[in-house]
């Protein structure tokens, strides 16, 4: 047989590797992590149909109506049935038994990579399997909350009196606090503490820094009068945003959510941090609006708001 050699040119040039990508390397612990939900889900839901059946009308035992159930009876859940009924299921007990492994290592990496959780998103499935378990696993709700932050969500923050607003882009910010004091520092005007700040986006809270104060009432849309102002008072009270609230709540008008910024009625001040502490918040100024931008946004909501004319001659 003849040999038959083969020559490659020579290079020095060193060999291009892609890049590193958080969000793909995650992807089969998110794809196990789904399918280990889906297949104890029905374990889960046979011990809440259990439960269902061994208790009254008012959640307690159906031959004891004098027996109220304690704090203990309500976090057990879903023992006892569940060393009851898992012989009987036993995929669906594996399953079980890898669901605290896969949901340590996911809530360790979701929190500290903005690309692990659109990647998660994008599992089909994933958040709608942790739902049907998270009454009985808490690290189950815990990722679903996760799964619900906002990230590369466009925010609109708009001050009606003054005619300013900022289109801003948000990441890994949980509740309205944080995206309060965020807004605050990149708004202008009185300083904010940078401790308080740092604390609400990658910083251990400083226990010399803790408090900050509202520097806005927070409103809904809908709040808006038709003279193109806020109210005040408490009596507009159900038209807040208040601060424990998910800024994915906000009402969205066009892909982007809408906030309405007004004088408080009171200066609330609360405790900065993260819900998470391992997920860094961000805040990106896409766009200062102008003067007029604002009014004309205004004017189409508002159809008693005055002209610059009538407020001139006014």
């Amino acid at each position: 047989m003849t040999a038959i050699l083969l020559e490659f040119p020579h290079t020095d040039r060193p060999t291009v590797r892609p890049p590193f990508d958080p969000g793909y390397s995650a992807l089969s612990l998110l794809n196990r992590l789904r399918e280990a939900l889906q297949a104890a889900s029905p374990l889960i839901a046979a011990c809440r149909e259990r439960y269902a059946r061994t208790r009254g009308r008012w959640g307690v035992p159906a031959t004891f109506f004098f027996h109220h159930p304690t704090t203990t009876d309500q976090t057990t859940f879903p023992e006892p049935y569940l060393t009851e009924l898992a012989p009987k299921m036993p995929a669906a007990a594996k399953a079980w038994r890898q669901l605290p492994d896969l949901l340590d290592d996911a809530l360790t990496l979701l929190p500290a990579a903005v690309a692990v959780r659109r990647m998660a998103r994008a599992v089909d499935g994933l958040r709608a399997a942790a739902a049907e378990v998270a009454d009985a696993l808490p690290a189950a709700k815990e990722l679903g909350e996760l799964l619900a932050v906002p990230d590369d969500q466009v925010v609109l923050a708009i001050h009606p009196a003054s005619r300013t607003a900022m289109r801003v882009v948000i990441r890994g910010v949980t509740e309205m606090n944080q995206l309060h004091v965020l807004l605050a520092d990149a708004w202008g005007g009185p300083r904010v503490d940078s401790r308080l700040v740092d604390a609400c986006r990658d910083a251990c809270p400083d226990p010399d820094a803790e408090v900050f104060f509202a520097r806005w009432q927070l409103f809904h849309p809908a709040a808006l009068r038709a003279d193109g102002t806020l109210p005040r008072g408490f009596g507009a009270s159900d038209r807040w945003v208040w601060g424990d609230r998910s800024p994915a709540e906000l009402p969205l008008e066009k892909g982007e959510r809408v906030v309405l910024l007004g004088e408080p009625t009171y200066r609330p001040g609360w405790e900065v941090g993260r819900k998470f502490p391992r997920m860094n918040g961000e805040l990106e100024v896409s766009e200062r609006l102008s003067a007029a931008a604002v009014t004309e946004w205004l004017t189409k909501r508002c159809p008693a708001l005055p002209t610059l004319r009538e407020r001139v001659a006014a």
